[in-house]
């Protein structure tokens, strides 16, 4: 059967294309010049019909202009070279009158040879968690750049321990670099030789997790060196699920020791 020509009645005579057609999620088929030669029920009735038949188009037709060279290009590579594509992300034009953000699984189509003869495509529209990322990643791109202002010390902390968060002050009061800060133990990083406080006689994680606490403590920088710090901790908790998700320490140096 000519699936470029395929009719509906002509649909229902052949299971596995039916099966492709009742599909939710978007499915195409590509020749070797990524012209599309079938695409099921989801793919066509996302396409804008203004724009004429998807049938015979190039999927890169309906991205955005500056994407349409790079896509066209890796599309020739594949089938040139004969890899398995990638999982990739695409942008396309649809009839909501709007530009969709789609992950494509693309397979390759071989003949008895081996060698590419098309490509398969399960589009999943992601438009919705792209905008939620963005919005997560501006948001904590605002937060680290606030908290990276702040002239103290500012650490914080997973559940377990784990330093997940250090500024710029607490890099400088401790003598490590944000990078060797993060994803070592607090305890590793910030020793804690003697602890005072009103409410807790040690500093303990156990202790600052269930509450807000505030001490007076002895610690070792990178060089062993002594600092007097007063610690303010502050349980981290998830806004959602009401769960503590971790510690927000603020390190203040008091006075050197001698």
């Amino acid at each position: 059967m000519n699936r470029k020509n395929a009719g509906a009645e002509q649909l229902t005579e052949d299971a596995p294309v039916r099966a492709f057609d009742e599909l939710s999620v978007g499915y195409a088929e590509l020749d070797t010049s990524g012209a599309v030669t079938y695409a099921n029920r989801t793919t066509l009735a996302s396409y804008p019909a203004a724009h004429g038949s998807l049938i015979g188009k190039t999927t890169w037709a309906l991205m955005p202009v500056p994407e349409q060279e790079r896509a066209c290009a890796a599309y020739f590579l594949l089938m040139e070279t004969g890899e398995e594509p990638p999982v990739v992300k695409r942008c396309f034009f649809t009839s909501a009158g709007e530009f969709r953000v789609y992950e494509l699984h693309r397979s390759l189509m071989r003949n008895a040879e081996g060698r590419p003869t098309g490509m398969r495509v399960v589009s999943l529209d992601i438009t919705e968690k792209e905008k939620a990322l963005e919005a997560a990643t501006a948001k904590s791109q605002w937060l680290e750049s606030l908290l990276g202002s702040f002239p103290e010390a500012v650490i914080a902390s997973d559940a377990l321990g784990f330093i997940r968060y250090a500024n710029a002050a607490a890099a400088a009061l401790l003598g490590w670099t944000t990078q060797e800060l993060v994803g070592n133990t607090f305890v590793s990083r910030v020793p804690i030789l003697s602890y005072q406080s009103a409410e807790h006689e040690t500093f303990e994680a156990r202790v600052v997790l269930d509450q807000p606490s505030k001490g007076v403590a002895t610690i070792l920088d990178r060089e062993g060196k002594e600092l007097r710090v007063e610690i303010q901790t502050s349980p981290l908790v998830h806004g959602e699920m009401g769960l503590t998700a971790g510690v927000v320490s603020l390190l203040r140096k008091l006075e050197a020791c001698d």
